[in-house]
């Protein structure tokens, strides 16, 4: 087992959260000592169980001792006996939870995660509030409304920590942010190319009437991806598998966002050693996914860069990939594919959180990135070439 924390825990915390982990007689003997000396003959319990919000009471090891009914309705659980003595990370299966042997709250990924960060306040004897979001192994999100309070029953410390689902409200908030922004300024474009024909001006109409039409391919493709995202969400999204080529699929979504970034003075170009690879994908999902790859990376890019865009047979997959010269700070790595997370203004933050949600969810496939000063960021988004079985 590796007994050693991420150098990053001193910045943030002063000290290093706790390896070690309670064993199912401590567990039980702190439930115990819950129910003797708060529970028994008061009505706390009910109390709490009554509320619609999640409730968990965590030990010095930041395990659950105690949840309240509102948290088995959530999860469908008959008995807590089945997440006591587990992580609040490990209870909503967090994707970095499972990355190291010690557990939730000891993973890089945990130096910069609110909810690590409430439960070492309540441990330290505050009270903290604060959202959090946790990206689920299946690739999908919640986001989550928490609050810690420090509890001393007897000698012994535990932590108060409530939860609200919010995703709902974030939801809305990123439809309101990402989609109208999107929509407003592509249909300002097509609004202005307009007018310029309803004047009558005749000079370069052809050039005109072409990025009219690329605007409202564009427009399209943004309504659609805004509602293939919510029916992903709501696991209403059917892939429909049907023969595809690689150099196909790349031609067509450089086609839409070419126009886009030389207005940007960007240029995007296809890797000429790229594979024509024949499979089988939905052809619109997997458009969406390399699509969103060269957007943010165009997002993501200064003046006069070049983005490219390639792909290549890697071990019986066919492996996608965007290119831009920029590097991605390692305080930002860990929140890549969060919902809604964004290096660059608030209404953006949804495209890297749908290209792992679609890929991983409906493709099979799975999605990843590498980053250095030096050689830039790859995105990277590789399928299997023979499709599982249940495939539609």
């Amino acid at each position: 087992m590796n007994n050693k924390l991420p150098p990053e825990f001193e910045s943030y915390y002063g000290d290093e959260p706790s390896l070690d982990r309670s064993n199912a007689d401590e567990i039980s003997g702190r439930s115990q000592l819950l129910y003797d000396n708060v529970f028994y003959n008061h009505p706390t319990k009910e109390i709490l169980d009554s509320l619609f919000d999640i409730v968990m009471i965590l030990d010095v090891n930041r395990q659950a001792v105690f949840v309240n009914k509102a948290l088995l309705k959530y999860f469908e659980l008959k008995k807590p006996e089945s997440v006591l003595g587990r992580r609040p990370g490990e209870i909503f299966d967090c994707v970095h939870a499972w990355e190291t042997d010690t557990g939730c709250g000891t993973t890089r990924a945990c130096t910069v995660c609110e909810a690590q960060r409430a439960i070492q306040a309540g441990l330290h004897g505050n009270v903290d509030v604060r959202e959090c979001h946790i990206t689920k192994k299946d690739g999908s999100s919640v986001e989550l409304g928490i609050s810690s309070a420090p509890l001393l029953i007897g000698n012994e410390h535990f932590v108060l920590f409530i939860i609200k689902d919010i995703s709902d409200r974030k939801r809305m908030q990123s439809l309101e942010q990402v989609f109208f922004h999107d929509v407003l300024n592509t249909s300002s474009v097509i609004w202005n190319l307009a007018s310029l024909l309803a004047e009558g001006k005749k000079e370069g109409q052809d050039r005109i009437g072409a990025r009219i039409f690329g605007a409202t391919r564009k427009l399209i493709s943004d309504i659609e991806a805004q509602r293939n995202l919510i029916w992903a969400e709501n696991n209403q999204l059917v892939a429909r598998m049907e023969p595809v080529e690689s150099l196909s699929i790349m031609r067509e979504c450089v086609s839409l966002y070419e126009d886009y970034g030389a207005r940007a003075n960007k240029t995007i170009e296809i890797d000429p050693a790229s594979e024509n690879i024949a499979f089988k994908s939905d052809l619109k999902l997997l458009r969406r996914v390399i699509e969103n790859m060269l957007k943010n990376a165009l997002e993501a890019s200064g003046k006069q860069d070049v983005i490219t865009l390639g792909c290549r047979r890697n071990d019986g997959s066919v492996e996608f990939r965007v290119h831009n010269s920029g590097s991605i700070t390692e305080d930002v790595r860990h929140h890549i594919f969060m919902r809604g997370f964004s290096t660059k203004a608030k209404e953006r933050g949804l495209g890297t959180y749908s290209i792992r949600l679609i890929s991983e969810r409906y493709l099979h496939g799975r999605v990843w990135f590498e980053s250095t000063e030096e050689s830039g960021t790859t995105f990277y988004a590789s399928y299997p070439i023979q499709q599982a079985p249940n495939s539609k």
